[in-house]
């Protein structure tokens, strides 16, 4: 991940993996957090394992439980995200980071995105078979 933000926000990116303690639900407190401060704006993100799934709505109040747990701007990592996902979030407001393909909207700092969707899904249906 963090490979990924250096690449499109340079060099002044810091990440340091949080380990305070939560009043959140546990599922949504066992997740890794880190703090993330990118030329002087920090947030938290937060990372979704692949097999967790969840609709808009709980995708929503999860960001909401988050910021006002930790008081400052979230947004979701995902290891991988279909088109329809990403449209999901981004019709939605949803802050998020996304390893494959590299998908980034931080409304609060920027965002990047592409159309490799048709690529990423090839490799990962070549690796399955």
């Amino acid at each position: 991940m963090l490979e990924v933000l250096k690449k499109y926000f340079g060099t002044e990116v810091n990440l340091c993996k949080q380990k305070d303690e939560l009043t959140l639900p546990i599922f949504l407190a066992v997740r890794e957090r880190y703090r993330v401060s990118i030329n002087g704006i920090s947030f938290v993100v937060v990372c979704v394992k692949q097999d967790e799934s969840y609709g808009i709505v709980a995708i929503k109040k999860q960001v909401a439980h988050y910021e006002e747990e930790l008081q400052c701007n979230v947004a979701f990592v995902y290891n991988t995200i279909t088109r329809a996902q990403r449209d999901a979030l981004l019709r939605n407001n949803i802050p998020f980071i996304s390893l494959n393909p590299e998908q980034i909207y931080l409304p609060f700092l920027g965002f990047i995105l592409n159309e490799n969707f048709k690529i990423i899904i090839k490799k990962v249906y070549a690796q399955l078979a």
